[in-house]
């Protein structure tokens, strides 16, 4: 398996943390802003060369330490989630993880699998639930079944998420990078809110859609998430299915798939 590397020759670059910093600051983003976010951002520009070229240098030279999370709560239908913000510096610097990721797992690797939908361009909740649908109507053959991960962001093993990471990079940089935003969190767990938490979320995933889809030779399979749907004709086929994807999210993933599937 080939590993990418030459990512900080490609990536850390002034240029792109000027442009990130853009794409951050944009007026659509401004109108969702707090006070406090729009205090923060102006403390940040009241010196903007200097802390980018301390950011950059800081990078370069592996030396940057991130600040503290500030954390609040936000109620999604029944469930409570904790929320993980960040100053602007770790902002620029998380979205720059989140370009390195995008550009060696989708782009290059091509690791996440078609049939993976949530915080991808084109792939939302709307475009899943169409195809799902699509595939089910007025069928009285199929059986569907559904499996979602108890606390999955929350829960996933720092350990088990650079060994996949350094299993497809080889730049020493871009996984200390990685490392490094990873362990904000403490020893285990990935922060929602973050611009690098769904591409991990996918990255850390895949093996099992890989596992699933090509030992059991899987068509109808598709991933929300952490939410896996798989249609077939069989329910014997689909129970199979479950006791392998629970002992394998255990075995691998150091996760746990809800009972209620």
């Amino acid at each position: 398996m080939k590993r990418i590397g030459n990512i900080r020759k490609k990536f850390l670059t002034r240029e792109r943390l000027i442009l990130i910093t853009n794409q951050l600051t944009t007026n659509e983003k401004r109108r969702d802003w707090t006070p406090a976010v729009t205090h923060d951002w102006e403390v940040f520009f009241a010196d903007f060369e200097n802390n980018i070229d301390r950011i950059h240098n800081q990078l370069r030279y592996q030396i940057w330490v991130p600040g503290p999370f500030k954390v609040f709560t936000k109620k999604e239908g029944t469930k409570i989630r904790e929320i993980y913000a960040s100053r602007p510096e770790e902002l620029i610097v998380d979205t720059l993880l989140f370009d390195c990721l995008m550009y060696v797992f989708f782009e290059r690797k091509k690791v996440i699998h078609p049939n993976c939908y949530g915080s991808i361009k084109g792939k939302g909740q709307h475009e899943l639930r169409k195809k799902v649908i699509g595939l089910v109507h007025n069928r009285k053959d199929l059986y569907v079944g559904c499996w979602d991960t108890k606390k999955y962001y929350p829960t996933i093993n720092h350990q088990v998420c650079m060994q996949i990471l350094s299993s497809h990079i080889k730049d020493r940089w871009l996984l200390w990078l990685g490392e490094i935003c990873l362990k904000r969190m403490g020893k285990i767990g990935v922060a929602l809110g973050l611009p690098s938490s769904n591409p991990m979320g996918h990255i850390y995933h895949s093996i099992i859609d890989w596992l699933i889809i090509t030992k059991y030779g899987v068509q109808k399979y598709y991933r929300f998430c952490d939410d896996i749907w798989i249609i077939h004709t069989n329910k014997n086929y689909l129970h199979t299915i479950s006791r392998e994807l629970i002992e394998e999210t255990a075995n691998v993933l150091k996760q746990t798939v809800k009972p209620n599937w």
